[in-house]
């Protein structure tokens, strides 16, 4: 029992000296599931961690991708969209993942869903990456697409900007339809010695459990 006493109070440091935000959500409220719903023109809607720009969208219950969670958020024109900075380090890598999707009564025409990362030194943007897309007429209706990407922060990124939002993808005037969103996430990919450093406590935590069974 001593040993496995050790072993865990081994564990626990080990987990400690692990960085902060492995295995984490750099985003927050990246489900929706906290503020106030409404139409996105409307002052009194909040959602909260996110910024919301122009007045074609809607933070909604209509549908959501995971069975835990009521809300998400959907627009139908590119005047509109919904962005979170979260902070970064230079040459780390990241990944962004998220769903978007497209109701049959609703469904996008000539819209594409872009989801992106825009990275920054403070204010002055430095690059982008898109992470993916729903693609109107060809991605199937009423049904998650999942989105994701793994990308390096640039040299002096010290922010990362996740940004959902449509792209007029044939030129034309006459889009309709929306793209809604869900379950967005960003988390930073551990250093190699990280995890092996994260690994050697587990396997000696295991070890020691062996032994005290004997």
């Amino acid at each position: 029992m001593k040993h496995l006493f050790v072993a865990v109070i081994a564990a626990v440091m080990v987990m400690a000296a692990a960085p902060s935000d492995v295995f984490a959500n750099l985003l927050t409220n990246g489900d929706f599931e906290t503020g106030t719903m409404g139409y996105y023109g409307d002052a009194a809607t909040v959602i909260d961690g996110w910024t919301k720009w122009g007045s074609s969208g809607w933070y909604h219950n209509d549908y959501n991708h995971t069975s835990g969670g009521a809300r998400g958020i959907k627009s139908w024109s590119d005047d509109t969209g919904t962005y979170q900075d979260f902070a970064v380090t230079a040459g780390t890598q990241y990944n962004l993942s998220g769903f978007a999707y497209a109701p049959s009564a609703d469904a996008a025409v000539g819209w594409d869903g872009i989801f992106k990362v825009e990275w920054f030194n403070s204010d002055t943007k430095i690059s982008e990456n898109e992470i993916g897309r729903f693609i109107s007429g060809t991605d199937a209706a009423d049904t998650w697409k999942p989105l994701s990407g793994t990308f390096a922060a640039p040299d002096s990124a010290n922010k990362g900007r996740i940004v959902l939002n449509l792209s007029d993808a044939n030129g034309s005037t006459a889009n309709g339809g929306s793209i809604g969103w869900d379950d967005i996430s960003a988390d930073a990919v551990p250093e190699p010695a990280s995890l092996l450093l994260l690994g050697s406590g587990l396997v000696g935590l295991l070890g020691s459990r062996k032994k005290a069974k004997k």
